[in-house]
């Protein structure tokens, strides 16, 4: 007899809270990844579920930090949370060049969900502000998820 955790039946000790989000992308949007020209490693979606490009290269780590990137957009979205921070010159010309430009909202919920994963994509480390934000975020999607069925 294996040990407890060696046991397949407890498999599901290892997943990733917010695997309840993900579900397999359609064929469309697979063809979406493909003719983009840009790299996008996977999205919220409409329908507030998670789609993983299976092109992304990330490895497992970086994937379920992915997951709970979208995840905090899908919470987000849901609560019309509606971040009041402020975006630095650096933020500011960063979403600049995204389609987030014209989205003051979308792009401080992105912002977020970045700082969430310390994901520093948009070349600055969080203000104090964006901080207590971030960590209030954090507080409130992990309860979220604990408890979303």
């Amino acid at each position: 007899m294996g040990s407890l955790l060696g046991n397949s039946n407890y498999e599901y000790l290892k997943q990733n809270p917010y695997d309840k989000l993900v579900r397999k992308p359609y064929p469309s949007e697979l063809d979406f990844f493909k003719n983009l020209h840009y790299p996008v490693a996977g999205m919220a979606t409409e329908d507030n579920r998670i789609i993983i490009n299976p092109n992304n290269g990330l490895n497992e780590k970086q994937n379920n930090a992915l997951k709970k990137l979208e995840a905090s957009r899908i919470y987000m979205k849901q609560n019309n949370l509606n971040p009041n921070l402020d975006l630095t010159p650096g933020q500011k010309q960063f979403f600049n060049n995204t389609p987030y430009r014209d989205l003051p909202n979308e792009s401080k919920q992105s912002m977020i969900s970045r700082f969430l994963v310390n994901d520093y994509g948009t070349q600055t480390t969080p203000t104090v502000e964006q901080q207590r934000y971030t960590d209030y975020i954090d507080m409130l999607l992990n309860n979220w998820i604990q408890n979303y069925k």
